[in-house]
């Protein structure tokens, strides 16, 4: 049996999509829908709301789908794999804009957690989402495992569990999941929420770490831990440095940073934190002024690559010291009227009169991505035999680094 559980959150019953639209097929369909709606008007995230359907969920396998995103079905293939599977945990190909993140099976087959961590860690490949995991009803059941009802990092936490089972994994090709990054994803968020969901994730983790005994497992949850420190870590002085903070003393942001990460259970790792958000803030705030003293202000163009809650904060910075020629380009989102493709950017500033000296910002962390964003910027705008430079976001964020 194949039903669909879709979760309202936060929206009335009566502004729901009807069946046709959910589906994209006539209402006579065999599949069974239901629907539920959380009672919160603001939503109670999504990982109360997936909680939601696992509670009301009867099938033998559960899947999770956001819905912005896209499923390539087998679904013959598919089906008869799960009717004859005894895997707990089954993963998919996935399709992702970082390639870090993305998956791809030539056929299916059956290993374990061990191994499969080894081969992400081989291929430099993350498992940081829950989409394209089909998860055995029995494991949550046997084990307890659900989501933490944070609005942000809720699947890192919960795929990170479900590997730390150590249960036999199925890799598949039977369907693709496809992730659309989308600018209002909640990933984009960088305010207050932001750093205590990503402090509650990684308490969460820290406790689930006590449980284990397989050194290889806790030294993977420990990784995990890391890049979820080092994400509040990165995006704590951009908080601190934007529009209404531009003049704040070092003693205010450091009264920022205790209200931001402050945790009286875990106090070790918020004074830690905080004195790591201060220097940081102190570098980023420095190399902020270097950068503006080496960009003239009449005759430069800056660029920020990668569009999202970062680079918003950025603009705002820049416009604060006085730069009015400052674009965004993403090449995934530049459908949007403030945003350009790399194409689109270098036919508006061929147009212009003035020659104009280009300053790159690439406000990206992920090193294959950035690579691929300088090759094209190379390419590009070196035929054209423009001027311009790049500056990496990573270089902001290591304090000894020099532009």
């Amino acid at each position: 049996m194949v039903e669909l559980i879709v979760v309202y959150d936060g929206i009335s019953p009566d502004h729901v999509l009807s069946v046709d639209s959910v589906l994209g097929k006539p209402s006579n369909n065999k599949i069974p829908i239901i629907f539920y709606f959380t009672k919160e008007k603001s939503g109670v995230g999504p990982g109360a709301a997936r909680n939601l359907g696992i509670k009301f969920a009867k099938g033998k396998y559960i899947t999770f789908v956001d819905d912005d995103d896209e499923i390539i079905i087998n679904y013959p293939k598919l089906i008869k794999l799960l009717d004859s599977s005894d895997a707990p945990l089954i993963i998919s190909d996935f399709s992702h804009t970082n390639e870090s993140f993305s998956r791809k099976y030539n056929e299916s087959e059956k290993i374990n957690a061990t191994e499969f961590i080894k081969r992400l860690d081989l291929q430099k490949k993350v498992l940081n989402h829950c989409t394209g995991l089909l998860v055995s009803k029995s494991l949550f059941v046997k084990n307890l495992i659900y989501f933490p009802e944070i609005r942000l990092v809720e699947d890192l936490v919960f795929a990170t569990k479900m590997i730390s089972l150590e249960v036999d994994i199925l890799l598949t090709n039977t369907f693709r999941y496809e992730y659309k990054l989308q600018p209002y994803s909640t990933k984009n968020l960088i305010d207050k929420q932001t750093f205590n969901c990503v402090n509650k994730a990684i308490y969460e983790l820290i406790d689930h770490k006590k449980t284990l005994s397989s050194q290889y497992i806790i030294e993977y949850i420990d990784e995990k831990i890391l890049f979820l420190k080092f994400l509040a870590k990165a995006r704590s002085p951009l908080v601190l440095l934007s529009k209404k903070n531009k003049h704040s003393s070092l003693l205010e942001i450091l009264y920022k940073l205790w209200q931001i990460l402050f945790d009286r259970k875990n106090l070790g790792i918020s004074l830690k934190m905080m004195w790591n958000g201060l220097i940081l803030c102190i570098s980023v705030r420095n190399s902020t002024l270097k950068i503006s003293k080496k960009i003239d202000k009449e005759k430069s163009i800056i660029v920020f690559y990668c569009s999202g809650a970062l680079t918003k904060i950025w603009k705002d910075l820049f416009l604060n010291l006085g730069y009015k020629q400052i674009y965004v380009v993403d090449d995934i989102f530049f459908d949007d009227s403030d945003v350009y493709s790399l194409a689109g950017l270098l036919e508006f500033i061929e147009k212009k009169t003035v020659d104009y000296y280009i300053n790159f910002i690439i406000t990206n962390l992920n090193h294959e991505t950035v690579k691929k964003i300088e090759k094209n910027i190379s390419e590009l705008f070196g035929f054209k035999n423009l001027n311009y430079k790049i500056f990496f976001l990573k270089n902001i964020i290591n304090s000894d680094s020099k532009f």
